[in-house]
């Protein structure tokens, strides 16, 4: 038996061997399991009157058999449009029973097959399988579990034997068929030439497109490009009678070859008019592809530089590169390498390519890099580039320039492996916890309100955008400092209390701390501020407060 659920009711189909009691499908309620409709199906396609009296009396006794159920529905299933007279006649078997009667007939059956044409493959399949036995085509019938691949194989074999030149591989993916065409020896292209006549209409909203189409013709197809029904008003296919045919207007849409995806080592060297060597960086092609006009190289480079180099056929015309820049997870180094790189094309006339050793010198002639670059990027850069020289740290280039604190503290940081002296950034004053012990250069801190002031650390670690950084000697200097509290400090001190009180230091006059590497600076160099010097951030708002000249400072560890 077979059952089917929908919507909380339950129809089962009766194995009818021992006797189906009038019920080829009942219809339950699939929770209390009462019968709310059977149908009884009727093999009677020529109907049951006149000279089919007997089939008239089958149905009755199914009906009656059927009535043991109870149903309050019985449906007749039977494969034939009924006549006035046989549908009196079923009517006439309720007897008073309250049981609606339904007919399914020819006209039902056939909206049903409509609704769902597979049901109708499945009930044929073994017949139509024994026809097509007959001519060896039995797989046609798609009913076992090879026949898909035998009829996809013997059509890819009759598409193929279409030409001798070229071969067809297809697919069908949710009716839409795909077909790929390949040559089948070198010199398919002269022996049988195929080609494609496009009539296109770019409009006012369409220029760039236009201009990637016309590129793609000239220097080949790199990326895939699509052109839509509105642009493209005439599509033929020139060749062979199997080939040939005029498609018309549609979306067309067109893709690099396979062979175009080439990883070769490259390198590019810029050279000035007496061929001396200005700059030179190695990096890998994607592509390389060839047009009506000449051959193209897109090649890319550590430190996200994209370059497309095209050749030009005629070496008297000039070359032309297109250069991008995506920084984005790239070390410092290598963008600083390759922003050197593009530097030197304002000054070059040619530049030498060699891919996968062969060797191309490309004219320049008033070429300049077609990109401009924010000051403060350029200056992020050489900042991040400086520190991953000296820290032996990568940084990953972020994909937004850091915040305004954060590009500070890489400023200073830079600064500091300098040697030089920068406004400490974002801080006000200083805590500190006593330990307890009072000796000359705390009491005069505390006993002497303004006085100078050195913090020192040898090991000292700064996380910027996500390395940590180990820059080590470090200082912090103000020239003028007050103690909040400080006569209570310094009682507690003297009188053996003072261990792990909190201290809070701040300027007198609300002038920045100072901040240095001590260690990288000379005994004799003055702890004097210099500015951050970044664009689009001003300085400490009293950096102009701070001396000229450090002073004596008293040093507290």
């Amino acid at each position: 038996m077979r059952d089917r659920t929908k919507n909380g009711l339950i129809a089962q189909a009766v194995d009818g061997r021992g006797g189906d009691g009038g019920t080829d499908i009942d219809v339950r309620v699939e929770r209390t399991g009462q019968v709310i409709e059977i149908l009884q199906l009727k093999w009677f396609p020529e109907g049951f009157s006149n000279h089919f009296k007997a089939r008239k009396t089958q149905i009755k006794k199914s009906f009656e058999s059927a009535m043991s159920e109870a149903p309050p529905v019985w449906t007749l299933v039977i494969p034939a449009n009924l006549t006035p007279n046989e549908r009196k006649s079923v009517f006439a078997l309720r007897k008073g029973r309250k049981v609606i009667i339904r007919f399914v007939d020819e006209t039902n059956l056939n909206l049903l097959l409509a609704d769902h044409p597979e049901v109708h493959d499945w009930a044929t399949r073994d017949v139509a399988r024994q026809a097509l036995e007959i001519v060896a085509r039995d797989s046609a019938s798609m009913s076992k579990p090879r026949d898909l691949a035998l009829e996809a194989t013997r059509l890819h074999d009759k598409a193929n034997g279409t030409s001798a030149y070229w071969g067809r591989n297809w697919a069908v993916t949710d009716g839409v068929v795909t077909e790929v065409l390949y040559a089948k020896r070198p010199d398919a292209p002269q022996r049988e030439p195929l080609s494609f006549v496009v009539e296109t209409e770019f409009g006012p909203d369409d220029a760039a497109l236009g201009r990637e189409f016309t590129d793609s013709l000239s220097y080949g197809v790199m990326n895939p490009i699509v052109l839509p029904s509105h642009v493209v008003t005439s599509f033929t296919k020139v060749g062979p009678e199997w080939f040939a045919e005029e498609v018309g207007p549609g979306e067309l849409r067109i893709f690099p070859s396979g062979d175009s995806k080439r990883k070769l080592r490259v390198q590019a060297t810029t050279l000035d008019s007496g061929d001396r060597r200005l700059s030179n960086i190695s990096g890998n092609t994607s592509h390389v592809t060839s047009g009506t006009t000449g051959v193209a190289v897109q090649c890319s480079f550590p430190g996200g530089i994209g370059q497309r180099w095209r050749f030009p056929s005629n070496r008297s015309e000039p070359g032309r590169v297109d250069i991008s820049f995506s920084p984005e997870g790239s070390s410092a180094r290598d963008i600083r390498r390759s922003l050197t790189f593009m530097e030197s094309l304002e000054s070059a006339t040619k530049v030498a390519l060699v891919v996968d050793g062969v060797r191309q010198v490309l004219s320049l002639p008033g070429l300049r890099p077609t990109y401009e670059l924010d000051p403060a990027l350029l200056e992020l850069i050489d900042d991040l580039a400086y520190i991953e020289d000296h820290l032996d740290v990568t940084f990953e280039f972020p994909s937004e320039i850091p915040n305004r604190l954060q590009r500070v503290w890489i400023r200073t940081v830079r600064r500091m492996l300098e040697g030089r002296c920068v406004v400490l950034p974002n801080s006000s004053g200083f805590d500190a916890t006593l330990s307890g012990e009072l000796d000359e250069g705390l009491e005069t801190v505390l006993s002497e309100q303004g006085s100078a002031i050195a913090f020192n650390e040898e090991d000292w670690t700064l996380n910027v955008l996500g390395e940590e950084l180990l820059v080590g000697s470090m200082g912090i200097y103000h020239q003028r400092i007050r103690v909040d509290g400080a006569e209570e400090h310094l009682k507690s001190l003297r009188a053996g209390r003072g261990g792990g009180r909190k201290m809070h230091m701040r300027p007198v006059d609300g002038s920045p701390f100072r901040i240095y590497s001590p260690a990288r600076m000379g005994p004799d160099d003055a702890v004097v501020a210099e500015p951050w010097g970044l664009t689009g951030i001003p300085e400490h708002e009293n950096f102009d407060a701070l001396a000229s000249a450090p002073g004596s400072a008293t040093r507290v560890d």
